[in-house]
């Protein structure tokens, strides 16, 4: 039986009230996103947009010691698990949720930093549970929505960074170029040598500027976490990766 909460080195995140458990993705988003001249600064504020059980702005809390971090939730139990997960951490004071749409967040605060792993699952099936069809599919918040209500919440130089499936990044980039928002930065991530990527960590801002491509490989070889891997989680994972 899975456990009902995975155990970090800072802080633990319960899931058994969310519909979408801790994942890979949830966490590649947190530490691959650029925080790069902002992770000194005291007065960083950041949204996650769609926080299920907190995972994201947890660990935008730990990598930010000094940012203040807005996390907004639709579903009612998952916004309540993600209240739970950020009172019981070291970063309490300086997280909070707000359950509701994003689309209908209002707000005089710019971010510097807005995060989203979104529901993607445009055109499959929905599942029974109407938590996890929340969760997982574009039926809540579109594309469209999402790059709209980012372009309208993003400070003039901030960033906004999204974990997606890459057969829905042209889409996503689409809808972002509609709304000002130009893609700088792609991670293709890779999960072993033997397979094609299929998720990209992508990074939009206000200002075009030339591409910069990377890629993260999960394992390497198969059934063994990469060496890049296990560097990019070590301040965060509890115990060694095999």
């Amino acid at each position: 039986m899975a456990n009902d909460y995975f155990a970090f080195k800072q802080f633990t995140v319960y899931h058994d009230k969310c519909a979408m458990k801790v994942g890979t993705d949830g966490v590649l988003l947190g530490l691959l996103a650029n925080i790069s001249g902002i992770e000194q600064r005291d007065d960083v504020k950041v949204l996650d947009i769609g926080t299920g059980t907190g995972l994201v702005a947890l660990i935008a809390a730990q990598r930010l010691a000094h940012a203040e971090v807005t996390a907004i939730e639709i579903e009612p139990n998952s916004a309540m698990q993600a209240r739970e997960n950020f009172v019981a951490s070291p970063f309490a004071s300086r997280l909070k949720v707000v359950q509701g749409r994003v689309q209908d967040y209002s707000t005089d605060i710019k971010f510097d930093l807005i995060l989203c792993n979104p529901p993607f699952y445009n055109g499959t099936l929905t599942s029974p549970d109407d938590k996890r069809t929340l969760a997982r599919h574009a039926l809540s918040l579109t594309f469209d929505e999402l790059a709209h209500s980012a372009s309208s919440l993003l400070a003039e130089e901030g960033r906004f960074v999204v974990v997606i499936p890459s057969y829905a990044e042209g889409q996503l980039t689409d809808c972002c170029t509609k709304y000002g928002l130009h893609l700088n930065e792609e991670t293709k991530v890779y999960p072993n040598i033997n397979k094609e990527f299929k998720r990209v960590v992508v990074q939009y801002s206000r200002i075009k500027t030339e591409l910069t491509e990377s890629k993260l490989l999960i394992d390497d070889p198969p059934g063994y976490k990469s060496a890049q891997y296990k560097e990019l989680v070590k301040e965060y994972y509890i115990g060694p990766l095999k």
